[in-house]
């Protein structure tokens, strides 16, 4: 526990600028300690069926269930109790879901939202903070909730929405380990029954952003050109390895990634050969980590194309750590085109 204290006050003079050779030397002779720290802490941001199970009907518990899956795949069937939120496709069907027609009239003057909760007029943004708690509030969110999310795609869009509310501010939020396919093939009921948004009470929650989980651009160009950057912090590039190398460009002008950065594709994380689509042990991730080049006693940011995986990374690393990554959420839709920012192929080579 003392260690773990320690290294989030070294992390945060890191943040800080406030980094010493001190720190440094501290964390290296601590190396061994923080590793098994890693292997031994208990995680609360990530929950597995057992506590779903035990809590899904306690009317005294402030539990808000959120079903991040599509329109279709939540009629196929849920969680009982759960509520939906089609993070992917929330623009662009918002009357077949859980955010029906009589969440839209009570979102008042607040802008819609975009996919994968951008801000509709600058999608490379997370939406503004007005969207999110009108979004929030509508499925019943006090600040107080304990908010717990699940999909059927690898956590993917769980932990996006994972992000988004931690990002603006909610203290008390976790992912179901393996979703919905976890929470099927351990057995549990399921209902095709959608809960009525009309009949939720709702919330009062207020989104706060905190700065401490998202870079900007520039904040990240000084980073990059910081000359003691390895030193300081890294980079996880949540790509695959194709774009992380420029083979693939996803439609960019430039192919490659952010100079400094290190790459490890976020499903490598997650156990996609079982049924239940689990994350791998938290030894194996340490491992799968630590031969990445990533070192998990360093400050980091992720990033990917627009963020969504990146939100993936920042919550297996704070999973791992109990640190808040940063998230770069404008991610390669800016800096990949942008021909100011400095940018690398497979070779190393500065393509800026």
């Amino acid at each position: 526990m003392i260690m773990h204290l320690i290294t989030k006050k070294i992390t945060k003079r890191a943040w800080n600028n406030k980094f010493t050779k001190k720190d440094i030397n501290i964390q290296g002779k601590m190396k061994q300690l923080f590793v098994i720290n890693i292997l031994t802490r208990s995680s609360s941001i990530l929950v597995d069926t057992q506590f779903v199970s035990k809590n899904i009907n306690n009317n005294n518990s402030n539990m808000i269930l959120i079903d991040c899956s599509s329109a279709e795949n939540y009629k196929r069937g849920h969680i009982p109790n759960a509520l939906h939120l089609p993070v992917k496709t929330l623009e662009s069907d918002p009357s077949l879901t859980g955010y029906s027609d009589t969440q839209q009239v009570r979102l008042g003057s607040a802008k819609l939202p975009g996919q994968f909760l951008k801000d509709s007029n600058h999608p490379s943004k997370i939406m503004p903070a007005e969207s999110f708690e009108a979004i929030a509030r509508t499925l019943g969110v006090n600040n107080d909730s304990h908010v717990i999310v699940y999909d059927d795609n690898a956590m993917l869009f769980s932990t996006r929405l994972w992000w988004a509310f931690k990002y603006y501010g909610l203290q008390n939020v976790s992912v179901l380990n393996g979703g919905w396919y976890n929470w099927i093939e351990s057995a549990n009921h399921v209902t095709w029954k959608s809960k009525k948004v009309s009949d939720i009470e709702k919330g009062t929650f207020t989104a706060k952003p905190v700065k401490e989980r998202i870079i900007e651009t520039a904040e990240l160009l000084d980073v990059v050109n910081d000359k003691n950057q390895n030193e300081k912090d890294q980079i996880w590039d949540s790509r695959s390895e194709k774009q992380y190398i420029g083979i693939d460009k996803q439609g960019n002008k430039r192919g490659g990634h952010v100079v400094g950065s290190k790459n490890l594709e976020w499903m490598k994380c997650v156990d996609l050969k079982d049924s239940k689509r689990k994350f791998i042990s938290d030894t194996k991730l340490y491992n799968l980590i630590n031969s990445s080049g990533l070192d998990l006693s360093k400050p980091t940011i992720t990033y990917c194309q627009l963020g969504i995986r990146a939100a993936h990374a920042a919550f297996t690393y704070e999973h791992l750590t109990g640190i808040p990554a940063r998230v770069y959420d404008e991610s390669m839709a800016r800096w990949a085109n942008n021909f100011e920012m400095p940018y690398a192929n497979n070779n190393g080579e500065d393509l800026s």
